[in-house]
């Protein structure tokens, strides 16, 4: 009796962490049940990408707390729903399961669309099929050195990639070793 008492408030809390939110009909999953959503851009490594790729005018998935530009689109405006013309965009969307192909499949569109140029910081991850149909050979792919410490404490459980949308010809995959680059 007494394991069973443990097994249901386990499965309440699991419950509880499993909470869905739901964007355009689409259950946004954690990675993983443990794993948080949203990642603050580590100051220094969005300097970096600002000096390299920017300036950047518009932060497309961010909230007052976390904005790395004057102007953005928080969780309420949704950045998947507005148009990025006429800005140079950088996006650290929320890493949920079946969300990363929706922020880089909007920022390929935007591109073809109206031109707009578009950053966007998601885990690395080469065996997703979002990875071969949207990323690959369509946008530069920047595979980060070593895991970033987002919030400047927390290491990140996932290895990072910088995914860039522009007109530029740039090899279709390379490597930031920003912190060996700016010292």
């Amino acid at each position: 009796m007494r394991q069973a008492r443990s097994t249901t408030s386990g499965l309440r809390r699991l419950r509880v962490e499993l909470q869905l939110r739901w964007r355009d009909g689409v259950p946004m999953i954690p990675l993983s049940t443990k794993s948080r959503q949203t990642w603050r851009t580590p100051e220094r490594f969005y300097d970096y990408c600002a000096f390299r790729f920017g300036p950047f005018t518009l932060d497309a998935a961010a909230d007052k707390h976390n904005t790395k530009c004057e102007r953005f689109y928080g969780e309420a405006d949704n950045g998947l729903e507005q148009s990025w013309a006429g800005h140079k965009v950088w996006c650290n969307p929320p890493y949920a399961r079946g969300s990363a192909d929706a922020w880089l499949a909007k920022a390929l569109r935007e591109l073809k669309e109206n031109g707009t140029e578009s950053c966007v910081l998601l885990p690395a991850n080469t065996s997703a099929k979002w990875f071969h149909e949207i990323a690959y050979g369509k946008a530069s792919i920047y595979f980060v050195k070593g895991r970033l410490n987002f919030d400047d404490t927390t290491s990140a459980p996932f290895s990072s990639a910088l995914y860039v949308f522009d007109k530029r010809k740039r090899p279709i995959l390379s490597r930031l070793d920003f912190k060996r680059e700016i010292k």
